[in-house]
């Protein structure tokens, strides 16, 4: 398992096309809410998907992006948690087709460094209908399982 950064390869922005991401992750288990397929992740890969980019979703992705920052300084303030890195891109060190951004890093009272994600959910949608569990519960819905063991796997972290 990596334990700290230095064993792992930061590689910044690159290209989306060039690999398969966490957010790609459900889709191509089959479980992809919006209806992404490993077929339509192939071909947006490259770029024989048709279509527009939806304003609304972007719109949505961006607002989600903004609030980070203001809930890992939360993280930092109500836990006291060492955070050490936010918005990392990771390639997996044996499949270079598989990357991983991680929202956040920690140091765990050991010093090893974990991983964080971030969701943040519309009141209407965060239900046991969409897979969310009770507050304060650990019950996710699957497409985020998805996401999240993609991460570890890149990275090779436990948690």
């Amino acid at each position: 398992a990596v334990t700290d950064l230095a064993s792992l390869q930061n590689v910044g922005d690159i290209d989306r096309k060039t690999y398969l991401g966490g957010s790609d992750a459900a889709a191509m288990l089959g479980l992809d809410p919006y209806g992404r397929t490993p077929l339509t992740v192939y071909l947006a890969k490259i770029g024989e998907l048709g279509g527009t980019p939806d304003p609304d979703r972007e719109k949505f992705l961006r607002r989600r992006k903004r609030f980070e920052d203001p809930i890992v300084a939360m993280l930092r303030e109500e836990f006291g948690g060492e955070i050490v890195a936010t918005n990392a891109r990771y390639i997996d060190p044996e499949h270079g087709f598989l990357a991983a951004e991680i929202d956040f890093e920690w140091a765990d009272a050991d010093g090893v460094i974990q991983s964080g994600e971030i969701k943040t959910v519309s009141p209407f949608a965060f239900n046991e209908g969409s897979g969310w569990g009770e507050a304060g519960t650990d019950q996710i819905p699957v497409h985020y399982h998805a996401q999240v063991m993609h991460g570890l796997g890149v990275t090779g972290r436990q948690v």
